[in-house]
């Protein structure tokens, strides 16, 4: 039986369309911490910080399994990872994840042949299925035993059971950020100026908008992982990278009140008050709970108003109401917490009316807001409802491929 030597990771970039300041990619180096744990040796590239010649690289390592990142944006940076990787050695086994491939697979696998697999959903204990598959002998008819991926057999794509939502976060390692040269994100607060290191307390998200496709990638499920664990995990960022502060990456950090409270009590028994920032939604929290955040260190919080005519939110799927909206930026200013509140127009049925609204709330409500996220025209990505109504209605023309220019 094969022997799994060497397991190779790595996040392309597309620069010309980064939007936001590079961050570690956790999805990834999480991936690559259960493997580990499992006593295999893996290196990881993030491409957003680190220029290598890959090629060259990959040839030196030579690993048995290739793991491959990325967004919708990076897409084709992938693809093109994957085929210097295929010429530069051949007899490695090349995965493609993450969100864009999870609701992409067919497409991908038919139009991109240096990828072999791709895993739906999350990555750790299916990547740890193929890494076993392929010390077994890598039978492409054992295969389909394997939860949650899609692969190609016999001139078609094969795609098996999707894998039961990982529940039990806990039993994870925490990220392995050790193997990214953090020092090179210089991930800052905003405002504040502070070295700071993102988290993910929970994975999920049980709401349904049709711009976003998280809800679908978890399967509609929440699952948040012990407020004990998650502060463990600062308290070693914060001794290893000299950190002054967290931004929370989560979905939407309020939707479990209890999870919240209790994140807030353990960093202020452990004395690790620090300045955070973390996203919120609209209902979802009220004064006393906004306070209890503050007290802890919230100084920023980042809420998805989106529209201000309560028709267009119905129709999104948004779930909130533009009264709460207003009660909640009224709470933040009280409190002196800083907000980021995004708005898009362009959602399906909006009219020119209806975004009008958006623009007068937004000049009615300025001095609530500290930085306003504005995008005029909603981005279509795989997976959503927004995807299936532009396919339905011809604004993704017919034929139109993810994996095609």
């Amino acid at each position: 039986m094969p022997i799994i030597k060497n397991i190779f990771a790595i996040y392309p970039e597309h620069l010309e369309q980064r939007v936001f300041d590079p961050m570690p990619p956790l999805g990834l180096v999480w991936i690559a911490a259960k493997v580990r744990e499992q006593g295999y040796t893996i290196r990881v590239v993030d491409e957003q910080v680190e220029t290598l010649n890959v090629a060259t690289l990959v040839k030196d390592i030579s690993p048995s399994i290739v793991l491959i990142g990325g967004t919708s944006h990076s897409r084709f940076d992938a693809f093109t990872r994957a085929a210097e990787i295929r010429i530069a050695h051949p007899p490695a086994t090349i995965i493609y994840g993450g969100p864009h491939a999870s609701f992409t697979a067919e497409d991908t696998l038919i139009n991109v042949p240096a990828i072999d697999i791709i895993v739906h959903g999350e990555g750790e204990y299916t990547v740890l299925d193929i890494i076993k598959w392929k010390e077994a002998g890598g039978d492409i008819n054992e295969l389909e035993k394997i939860e949650g991926i899609s692969y190609r057999m016999n001139d078609g794509v094969v795609s098996t059971i999707g894998r039961r939502f990982n529940k039990e976060l806990d039993k994870l390692p925490f990220p392995a950020r050790d193997l990214l040269p953090i020092e090179r994100y210089n991930m800052t607060l905003e405002y504040l100026d502070l070295p700071a290191l993102h988290v993910i307390t929970a994975r999920g998200c049980p709401f349904d908008c049709s711009f976003c496709s998280a809800s679908q990638m978890y399967n509609h499920s929440y699952a948040a992982r012990s407020p004990k664990l998650v502060v463990d995990e600062i308290e070693a960022l914060v001794k290893r990278y000299n950190i002054k502060g967290i931004k929370i990456f989560d979905s939407t950090f309020t939707i479990n009140k209890n999870h919240v409270l209790s994140f807030c009590d353990e960093l202020k028994w452990r004395g690790l008050v620090m300045p955070w920032e973390c996203e919120i939604r609209v209902g979802s929290v009220d004064k006393s709970l906004l306070e209890q955040m503050q007290k802890a260190g919230c100084y920023y919080v980042d809420i998805g108003v989106e529209s201000a005519d309560q028709d267009v939110l119905n129709a999104m799927n948004k779930k909130i109401c533009l009264d709460e909206a207003e009660k909640l930026l009224g709470w933040c200013k009280q409190l002196g917490l800083l907000t980021k509140v995004f708005f898009t127009v362009g959602h399906i049925k909006e009219t020119y009316r209806a975004g009008l609204k958006t623009v007068r709330f937004i000049k009615k409500k300025r001095k609530y807001m500290t930085l306003i996220g504005y995008n005029p025209g909603i981005r279509i990505y795989p997976g959503t409802q927004v995807e299936a109504y532009a396919r339905h209605n011809n604004i993704l023309p017919d034929g139109f491929r993810w994996s095609k220019p």
